[in-house]
């Protein structure tokens, strides 16, 4: 008991030390050229516009789809709907992507799962590797730890670069006061999903400290 106590206290150590560390980062903000920086303004600007036009377009439609009565006019009027829907959220989409300027599908695309020969290997005379495989679970684990480590990190990274370059347009944004409410909004949402990934990170990496330092009496008591 008295050799517990101390790695207890270490380990609430770390996690006050990784979560000051991780809250105290502050996000860089990003200059353009004027230029550039007007361009992408008046393309935010456009998008919104666009995205209001087909709104209101789209309400109309659903407006109509209640009234019909014609089985065939409702067939049209839902694909019409549905075509705009798409639009809409193509538009919403291209708005995320000039604003922030990152590759969007690193933090909403799930990493791809890489072919793996020995996995497959191991997969298939699973029933046989039972017992082995319980031997190395803390090894698969922590290799699980490091590959999430890594892909956090990297999402961290890519949230803090969007939150850099929404904040500079907010500081830029003058009289466009859609437009700044807009940018507003997105500001809020990618500090939420950064909030998210540095929870996931030191999760993944408390878990990985408590496993490693775990196995370190395992490996004296053996001496």
């Amino acid at each position: 008991m008295l050799t517990f106590r101390p790695f207890v206290i270490f380990f609430c150590s770390l996690l006050l030390i990784a979560s000051a560390n991780l809250l105290s980062e502050e996000v860089t903000v990003v200059t353009q050229p004027e230029k550039e920086l007007k361009d992408t303004l008046d393309s935010l600007e456009s998008n919104l516009e666009i995205k209001a036009n087909l709104t209101q377009k789209l309400n109309t439609l659903r407006g109509q789809l209640r009234v019909s009565v014609s089985g065939s006019e409702k067939q049209n009027l839902q694909e019409e709907i549905t075509s705009v829907e798409k639009k809409l959220h193509a538009i919403d989409s291209d708005f995320e992507a000039i604003a922030t300027d990152i590759d969007l599908s690193v933090i909403k695309a799930p990493p791809e799962k890489k072919f793996n020969l020995e996995t497959e290997i191991v997969s298939l005379i699973k029933p046989m590797l039972e017992e082995m495989s319980q031997a190395t679970k803390s090894v698969r684990k922590k290799s699980s730890l490091r590959e999430r480590i890594t892909i956090y990190k990297e999402k961290m990274d890519f949230a803090n670069k969007a939150l850099a370059n929404i904040s500079n347009l907010i500081k830029n944004t003058g009289s466009r006061k859609k437009l700044k409410k807009a940018l507003k909004k997105r500001e809020l949402n990618w500090k939420q999903q950064l909030s998210f990934f540095r929870s996931h990170y030191l999760s993944a990496s408390l878990q990985l400290t408590h496993l490693e330092n775990s196995e370190v009496p395992l490996a004296t008591s053996t001496k």
